[in-house]
């Protein structure tokens, strides 16, 4: 024993970490030629739109409206003009004069916020087209998962933001969101002050945010979801989805569903798995607590299934919108309170 603590022993430790740094280094850097970068995506918005938040990590802004232009290096991607109510969510243009008798809310991320699209050509805008009896609401924004819907019901009181008496609540989820939820390595790349929930006997307990509880595991995740030579050996973390996992997502809907009920009585909460993520076994779990799933990961036709997605970006396009908004009201119908 100790021979371990011998300092030969140490330096020669030392010395083959130093050198496993540098192998890793020069592999980077070899990754990075043959697995280059995209050109930089840049976004000039009129007005800046977003803030940060204590119980959301960031939000949108409340009571405006810009206008932003996205491009990769000089090409330029969309413009699109956002706009916002008091209360933070994207407008869904509607006639003001409208009589409406009950509700039905969306939560979700980009793909449902509408990213890279005008006012009128989000999901949410497309299901009050065809549901017009209905006061539709659009909560979800660019990077949120199913952890911030959770976050914003114990933060808020929604039956002061929602005037009808009764309605619905859907949660939108590509398969991704499942990363956001565990805080994986292909999220953490990107985001920062993502909200942290972990299973306390069951329960999803809010435990502030991953860079600041789990900061070690932030710094690696960050690091592994950036690094080019992991993504050209398509290395990732986690490796695979796991029951835990799932469970996570399907108590975080479970309470998120309670809290809904408290705010705005018994609601039926719908989660959608979007077609922007491939499947994933939320059933398993969301069907013992009797929340409803529709799975459309799959609703886009094979053949112009890019048709339905907006180039060089990826985010649903219009006629993407307008093909799950056609599906969606019918398989919605027997949730829906009936209008008196």
């Amino acid at each position: 024993m100790k021979g371990l603590f011998r300092l030969g022993n140490w330096i020669a430790f030392a010395v083959g970490c130093l050198l496993v740094a540098v192998a890793l280094l020069v592999a980077e850097k070899v990754a990075e030629v043959v697995k280059p970068g995209q050109p930089l995506r840049t976004e000039q918005p009129s007005a800046p739109y977003m803030e940060p938040s204590d119980a959301l990590g960031w939000r949108p802004a409340a009571s405006m409206q810009t206008t932003t232009q996205v491009r990769l290096g000089e090409r330029l991607i969309y413009e699109a003009t956002y706009s916002f109510d008091e209360y933070r969510r994207r407008v869904v243009p509607a006639d003001p004069q409208a009589d409406y008798r009950r509700f039905l809310l969306f939560f979700g991320c980009s793909n449902t916020f509408g990213e890279g699209l005008q006012n009128d050509e989000t999901l949410p805008y497309f299901v009050s087209r065809l549901l017009p009896d209905t006061h539709i609401y659009n909560y979800a924004f660019r990077g949120y998962g199913p952890q911030h819907m959770l976050a914003r019901l114990e933060s808020s009181d929604l039956r002061r933001e929602v005037a009808e008496p009764v309605g619905a609540v859907v949660y939108v989820f590509p398969a991704y969101h499942l990363n956001r939820l565990i805080g994986g390595s292909a999220t953490m790349s990107w985001v920062k002050n993502l909200p942290y929930y972990r299973l306390e006997g069951g329960e999803p307990v809010r435990d502030g945010f991953f860079e600041t509880t789990r900061p070690v595991y932030s710094f690696l995740a960050r690091t592994l979801g950036q690094s080019r030579l992991m993504q050209l050996l398509n290395i990732a973390w986690p490796p695979q989805t796991t029951r835990s996992q799932l469970e996570l997502a399907c108590a975080v809907f479970a309470k998120a569903r309670r809290l809904l009920h408290e705010q705005l009585g018994p609601v039926e909460l719908t989660v959608v798995l979007h077609p922007n993520g491939g499947p994933l076994d939320l059933a398993s779990c969301l069907d013992p607590l009797g929340i409803r799933l529709l799975d459309y990961h799959d609703i886009f036709p094979k053949a112009p299934r890019n048709e339905m997605k907006i180039p060089m970006d990826g985010h649903t396009n219009a006629r993407g919108n307008q093909t799950i908004a056609a599906r969606l009201v019918g398989d919605l119908e027997p949730v829906l309170p009936a209008v008196q």
